[in-house]
């Protein structure tokens, strides 16, 4: 699921337990990096910000780091978990991805 609007876009290119990674650019951000936040199970969490290599977008873009990989923190069992990116001008979240994430034992 790609995100596209006036100021923010991004996606995630991969979504299970041993980690989540996809890329996020805003266009009003500094050097256009924006955060994403993971939510488990409701809980929102921290601020995670998109800045690490990503080349296919870099290549689009013409440069700059827009990726973010993030390996979550859970318990064995179903997690419900939510990617947000956070809008760069009003700081509202979009969600760019949500599932359950199941954790072997």
């Amino acid at each position: 699921r790609l995100i596209n609007d006036q100021h923010n876009f991004g996606a995630v290119t991969q979504f299970y337990w041993g980690g989540i990674t996809g890329f996020a650019y805003a266009q009003a951000g500094t050097n256009h990096q924006a955060n994403v936040r993971l939510d488990v199970d409701g809980l929102p969490g921290a601020l995670i910000a998109a800045n690490q290599p990503s080349p296919a977008v870099s290549a689009t873009l013409g440069g700059g780091n827009f990726g973010f990989y993030v390996t979550p923190q859970l318990m064995p069992g179903r997690h419900i978990v939510d990617v947000w990116l956070i809008e760069s001008v009003t700081d509202n979240p979009i969600l760019l991805h949500a599932g359950a994430i199941v954790v072997p034992s």
